[in-house]
């Protein structure tokens, strides 16, 4: 048996097969069509570092406008990332994550369940999301997040590092410019190509490119994390397009493509 054979005999065995086969061929699209874009993960302007996030003493023209100066809302919104290094119990649940600069910022629960219910969900490696992020200043004189609401929380199971990575490839092959998206497995630019049907995000000029992608650029992998709806609606969210405040689970309606 070539080495094909054995590659396919391999995707034939494997328990999500039908993820592979599930592909269906959809175009991607028509000449002068909008540029259709997943979000980009590393913009600092829609997941700003810590040092970049409004603070709860303060009005930031940035993050918040007013149609009579007087009651302010979101402008546009935005997410906080941070990849959790320590986890701590004493009263309420407090956590300490690394954001994409190195800044350690310590995170309070002050939900009426002081955050049991992410007790076991938040580890050392994971990722947290929370929407709308502020700067807290607490009372032991450090500056960090103070979490009343936890529908603005979301915990990814991947590093920081990885969820970069995988944002960079969403970026790079959901991207469709002309009517035209690249290949995942060849890396051809065309206008008709295999869609994974499990995850939306990646096409294929033919099984052979679902071959490449699958196992040698680490879409079995990647794939598996892409069926997490609220990441699915996190890459498709337009989130400088402001009409309501979104939670997690995250809904969005007609704000998704």
């Amino acid at each position: 048996m070539d080495q094909r054979g054995r590659v396919e005999e391999e995707l034939l065995s494997d328990e999500d097969e039908e993820n592979f086969q599930a592909a269906i061929q959809t175009p991607t699209g028509s000449q002068g069509r909008v540029i259709r874009q997943s979000a980009d993960f590393r913009s600092n302007h829609t997941f700003p570092p810590f040092s970049r996030l409004p603070d709860d003493n303060s009005i930031h023209e940035g993050f918040y406008t007013s149609q009579d100066e007087f009651h302010y809302f979101p402008r546009r919104h935005w997410c906080f990332f941070g990849e959790v290094v320590s986890v701590q119990f004493f009263a309420r649940l407090r956590i300490v994550v690394r954001d994409k600069s190195g800044t350690m910022v310590p995170i309070a629960f002050y939900d009426d369940g002081r955050g049991t219910e992410f007790l076991g969900k938040v580890r050392p490696g994971f990722t947290v999301a929370i929407l709308y992020a502020i700067q807290h200043g607490f009372l032991d004189l450090t500056t960090g997040i103070r979490l009343e609401d936890c529908s603005s929380i979301e915990v990814l199971p991947l590093p920081l590092t990885e969820l970069f990575q995988l944002s960079d490839k969403v970026y790079q092959y959901y991207t469709e410019t002309d009517g035209k998206r690249k290949c995942h497995g060849c890396d051809k630019q065309k206008t008709s190509l295999l869609r994974c049907a499990k995850c939306s995000f990646f096409w294929y000029c033919s099984k052979d490119c679902q071959i490449e992608g699958w196992n040698k650029k680490g879409h079995k992998q990647d794939c598996k994390i892409l069926w997490d709806t609220d990441l699915q609606s996190m890459f498709l969210l337009k989130w400088d397009y402001f009409t309501r405040s979104v939670e997690f689970p995250l809904m969005i309606g007609n704000e998704r493509e």
